[in-house]
C-alpha cells in the first residue's frame, strides 16, 4: 500500500510540474514526455523515501531540497532536450512550477487538516486517501488549470522576454 501511495503521489507531482513548466514555456504538452519524466521521477522518489527512512537523523528540509534539486534538474534537462530551449530557461520554469504547485499543495493540505475529523475514527485507508492522495490530486488539477490559464494569457511571451539575452537570463536567475 505504501508503494502504491508513493506511486500516486509521484505521478501527481511529476505530471503537475511537467504540465505547469511546459505551460510557462508556451509549449504543447506531449504525453510521452510527461510519462517519461514520471517514469524517472517515481524510482527516485521511492529510493529517496526508503533512504530517508534508513537515515532519519538528517534534517527533513535538507532532504527535501536535495530531492527537489535532483528532480528539477532532470526535468529541466528533459525539457531542454525535447523542446530545444536553453537550460537556464527550463530550470527557471521548473522552479516556478514547483513553487506554485508546492504552495498550493501546502495550503490545501493545511485546509484538509483543519476540517478533517479525528483520524482515529476514519481508519487507516480513509485517512491515507484524505491526507495523502486527495491533496496531491487536487494539486495536479491546480497545475493543469494554471497551465491552461497561462496558455490563454500568453504568459510564455513574458517569460521568454526574461531570457532573451544572457544578461537578462543571469539577472532573472540571480534576482
Amino acid at each position: 500500500f505504501i508503494v502504491f501511495n508513493v506511486f500516486v503521489i509521484s505521478l501527481c507531482w511529476a505530471l503537475g510540474m511537467y504540465v505547469l513548466a511546459t505551460g510557462m514555456l508556451g509549449r504543447k504538452h506531449k504525453i510521452k514526455v510527461g510519462l517519461i519524466y514520471s517514469a524517472i521521477f517515481y524510482p527516485i522518489q521511492l529510493t529517496m523515501n526508503f533512504l530517508f527512512i534508513l537515515v532519519i537523523d538528517y534534517q527533513i528540509l535538507l532532504w527535501d531540497v536535495c530531492l527537489f534539486l535532483l528532480q528539477a534538474m532532470l526535468l529541466a534537462l528533459l525539457l531542454s532536450h525535447v523542446y530545444h530551449e536553453r537550460l537556464v530557461k527550463t530550470l527557471s520554469a521548473v522552479a516556478l512550477s514547483h513553487f506554485a504547485s508546492y504552495t498550493f499543495y501546502a495550503v490545501f493540505e493545511a485546509f484538509v487538516f483543519e476540517i478533517m475529523p479525528d483520524i482515529k475514527q476514519l481508519g487507516m485507508l480513509k485517512a491515507m486517501l484524505l491526507l495523502n492522495i486527495f491533496p496531491h490530486f487536487v494539486m495536479l488539477c491546480f497545475a493543469i488549470g494554471m497551465a491552461f490559464l497561462l496558455k490563454k494569457m500568453n504568459f510564455h511571451t513574458y517569460f521568454t522576454y526574461l531570457f532573451r539575452t544572457r544578461k537578462r537570463s543571469l539577472a532573472t536567475m540571480v534576482g
